[in-house]
């Protein structure tokens, strides 16, 4: 390198000769200090402490047999058993010693009969008997049962059965305060009149119990009442009667056929209808319309559903009150309770109607839930109108345990129509739904018919007169006619009754019994079999449908096989097959 230039960075040097001593000094530091580390430092793992590990070796253990220390037996005391008789006759020895040794440490006991009480001068003395009273003997009023509703083996009291007592039409309300042998006595004696069904009038000509063969002497005849009494007891029959008669504004038309492989038989179907132009009063209705919103419906099928509701709309009443309730996996009402039909309300309704779209998934018996939930006037009858597949697929999903849950909440009290369309509607959940809850089913298997159908459904239902329907026949077996429950009567929608009696039978009477604005109505219809329009085979086939129904709905609410080998059997006589396959439950 020139004097006077400056080395490049990076470049190597050679060094000077001054500094090799110093060099060679640190490399023999270096290799003392390590060597002393390889020879005492203990703490590597190398040097002298791996030569230890390499001279001496551990001997292993080796574990041949493992046994337990020995230990005594536990001695559990012996306990006493009832089935042990040599123990129980010990234990009965040491409670008689026991006994014994209390009774002889105990004191003798003192003689009190002379200890006078504080404020007493005599000694006390053994009560007499009590005075003699007269039982009581309540009164016993009889109760007909006319239907076992419970069987006789799981009745919590026994039961006494009377035999059946004659009804009298025109009995009086009060019996007169004399014994019943005077009583008999008094009608034998033909002084009680019997063709007077007025009260006043049997008091006033009942003889006095003195002057009648047969009574007690020395009975005075009962006070005379007040004029207030008087007139009470002169009411007539029709203005104390509860049921108010609606037959002249009803008509009845029956018809008959009677199977020549079946002589012993007949068979009717019996229709209410309006008669002429006379109607009753409509009742004005609550309506809750429930539309089924979930992925299975489809937009397509949702959207004639939706004109169809829409239409619905158009066809109230200004006295009829409405909701609606959309419901998927959640549920939504529109109001959130029945509400008027005013103009406003029908935008609002038809607004939430339009908006309504198809996603999710179906919950059927969230919304039943919703209706149950429902406010209920007595005077307006409650109409729900459920417009759904009939296919949930979250909540309670089994058909029979929906039909049997809601019937049983309900009892009666809202009156169910289903509507489905398509090809795959779970006809038994909507079919048994409607016949057990006083409406109906209707299925269109062509989805571009829900509008109509809807529209006619609404025309039907929309003039109820009478609601919470029973019915009965005279001289007809009752378990032969279906349906059991009854919808509400309308004025565009008869009334249909299905049944089967014995061939020849004499005149038939028929009545029905309902309500209509708080006060109790009823129809009685008498019929000549002489006089009844001819039907045809389709009225045998009819009632197998109809018996096929109400044996599965009672199926439905207890599960029995004798029902279902019934349900097979009626099927089977009529060459009818047996709807809804493996959705009638099994077990």
């Amino acid at each position: 390198m020139n004097p006077g230039m400056e080395s490049a960075p990076g470049a190597w040097s050679r060094p000077s000769g001054r500094h090799i001593p110093a060099a060679v000094a640190a490399a023999v530091l270096s290799l003392a200090a390590h060597w002393a580390a390889w020879e005492r430092a203990p703490f590597l793992p190398f040097g002298a402490l791996a030569r230890v590990r390499d001279e001496v070796r551990f001997p292993s253990i080796r574990l041949n047999e493992v046994q337990p220390t020995p230990t005594e037996p536990l001695q559990r005391p012996a306990r006493f058993r009832p089935e042990d008789p040599d123990r129980q006759a010990d234990l009965a020895e040491e409670t008689a010693d026991w006994t014994e040794q209390v009774r002889e440490a105990l004191p003798a006991t003192p003689d009190l009969s002379g200890i006078k009480l504080a404020g007493e001068s005599a000694t006390l003395e053994t009560p007499g008997a009590p005075p003699a009273r007269e039982r009581w003997e309540p009164r016993q009023e009889i109760l007909q049962v006319e239907e076992e509703l419970y069987a006789e083996e799981i009745s919590a009291l026994p039961r006494r059965y009377t035999p059946a007592v004659p009804r009298v039409a025109a009995a009086p309300d009060l019996a007169a305060p004399s014994p019943i042998e005077w009583a008999a006595a008094a009608s034998a004696a033909g002084t009680a009149p019997v063709e007077s069904g007025e009260a006043g009038a049997w008091l006033r000509q009942t003889p006095n119990p003195a002057q009648s063969p047969g009574g007690p002497a020395g009975e005075s005849a009962p006070p005379a009442g007040s004029a207030e009494e008087s007139a009470l007891l002169d009411e007539k029959l029709p203005d104390v009667t509860a049921l108010k008669p609606v037959e002249q504004m009803l008509g009845i038309e029956v018809r008959t056929w009677s199977p020549p492989d079946e002589p012993e038989n007949a068979y009717f179907e019996l229709s209410v209808r309006r008669e002429g132009e006379t109607l009753l009063p409509v009742l004005p209705k609550d309506v809750l319309l429930i539309q089924d919103c979930s992925e299975s419906m489809t937009q397509a099928k949702l959207n004639y559903c939706k004109e169809g509701l829409q239409r619905w709309i158009g066809q109230f009443d200004a006295a009829d009150r409405l909701d609606l309730l959309a419901f998927r996996d959640t549920t939504e009402r529109l109001f959130g309770g029945w509400t008027e039909l005013t103009t406003v309300n029908r935008s609002i309704a038809a607004g939430y109607i339009e908006r309504l779209i198809a996603r999710g998934r179906t919950d059927v018996y969230a919304s039943l839930q919703q209706v149950l939930a429902l406010e209920r006037d007595p005077g307006r009858p409650v109409l729900a109108v459920l417009v759904t597949d009939g296919r949930p697929t979250m909540g309670m999903v089994d058909s029979s345990d929906i039909i049997e849950a809601f019937t049983w909440d309900s009892a009666g009290s809202v009156s169910m129509f289903c509507v489905g369309g398509g090809t795959r509607v779970n006809r038994f959940l909507l079919d048994l739904l409607g016949y057990k809850n006083r409406g109906d089913s209707l299925v269109v298997e062509d989805s571009r018919n829900i509008p109509d159908a809807l529209q006619e459904l609404a025309r039907q239902v929309s003039r109820p007169v009478l609601t919470d329907l029973t019915y009965r026949f005279s001289g007809l077996p009752a378990e032969d006619i279906f349906p059991r429950t009854l919808t509400h009567l309308y004025l565009d929608r008869p009334l249909v009754i299905y049944g089967r009696c014995p061939a020849g039978a004499p005149r038939v009477v028929f009545q029905v019994v309902g309500q209509a604005r708080g006060q109790k109505a009823d129809m009685v219809f008498e019929w000549d079999w002489s006089r009844v329009q001819p039907g045809d085979e389709s009225l045998r086939t009819k009632w197998a449908w109809q018996r096929i129904y109400h044996l599965i709905g009672e199926h439905v609410r207890e599960p029995r096989q004798e029902i279902l080998n019934e349900i097979h059997a009626t099927a089977n006589r009529y060459g009818l097959i047996v709807p809804y396959g493996t959705d009638i439950p099994t077990r």
